[in-house]
């Protein structure tokens, strides 16, 4: 049995100012690079599983990141000094890219299963300097994109050659009867292969309100977030017609990735006032 994982999560905060002073009724940060970056990707998931004569009768199975180790996160944050009882409207946005990438392979009847899943998601909250009290946005946390890609196929492979044994009758020179079988196990098969791997890169947005703030100077925090899931299983299905032949030669592999990424993120704040009654909202602390 061989598994093989790599997993890669990485923290890193970008610590920014308001592009205004602290008294404006508008604040914004900006950032240009990834929240993470050894490579260009935040979260990073690989898994393989592969079925030989070895382990033909139990299969192998791989999982990565499901517990969530793969979770990597960044911050950008913009201060503003809010009045008595006025809202914050925030604008969230990031360049958000994944990967993801599952292939299965096997012959005699042998199944393969992959998933790759990539996510990318922010949450906010404003802090107030005083005190350290922190209040959560409504909505709390948005999920910007995520895609869980899943492969499984049931392959016979590629027969090259067969070899059989014929018993034949033969009289006055003439073949008279003839007689022979075979089965899967006389021939010589080659694995097949479906693979699939789809990689996007888009800009997404949201916006946020904190309802009735009390009067003080903030400090509005995005936390931006990545995450990168693998699974993978080869395996004989004892419920099949071929499995007989399957853990003769079992030969098969289910191989997933996963990555995600965000970048350039913008955030802008508003100071502003609602119209009365239009908010049904609950201003709520952060515990």
């Amino acid at each position: 049995m061989k598994n093989r994982t790599l997993i890669t999560a990485i923290a890193l905060s970008f610590v920014s100012t308001s592009v205004l002073a602290a008294s404006a009724k508008f604040a914004a940060v900006y950032s240009e690079d990834p929240i993470v970056s050894d490579n260009g990707w935040d979260s990073i998931s690989t898994c393989e599983a592969i079925l030989d004569k070895n382990n033909a009768e139990t299969g192998d199975t791989c999982e990565d990141g499901l517990d969530g180790g793969n979770v990597a996160t960044g911050m950008i944050m913009a201060n503003i000094r809010v009045p008595n009882k006025k809202e914050l409207l925030v604008g969230l946005s990031g360049l958000v890219g994944l990967y993801t990438e599952t292939a299965v392979r096997g012959k005699k009847g042998s199944t393969s299963y992959a998933m790759a899943f990539a996510e990318g998601s922010v949450g906010l909250q404003a802090c107030r300097a005083s005190d350290n009290v922190c209040f959560a946005s409504v909505p709390r946390d948005i999920v910007l994109s995520n895609r869980r890609q899943e492969l499984e196929a049931t392959l016979a492979g590629i027969i090259e050659e067969c070899v059989v044994e014929i018993d034949y009758t033969e009289v006055g020179g003439e073949i008279t009867e003839i007689a022979g079988s075979f089965d899967l196990n006389d021939c010589t098969v080659s694995p097949e292969e479906i693979s699939l791997a789809v990689e996007t890169l888009a800009a997404h947005s949201y916006n946020f309100v904190f309802p009735n703030l009390p009067q003080g100077d903030y400090k509005v925090i995005a936390t931006f977030k990545t995450d990168a899931q693998t699974e993978a299983r080869a395996y004989c299905d004892p419920s099949s017609s071929t499995y007989q032949y399957c853990i003769v030669d079992a030969e098969a592999s289910a191989y997933a990735e996963a990555r995600a990424v965000i970048s350039k993120a913008m955030m802008t704040i508003q100071q502003v006032r609602a119209v009365k009654g239009s908010l049904d909202m609950e201003l709520l602390v952060i515990e």
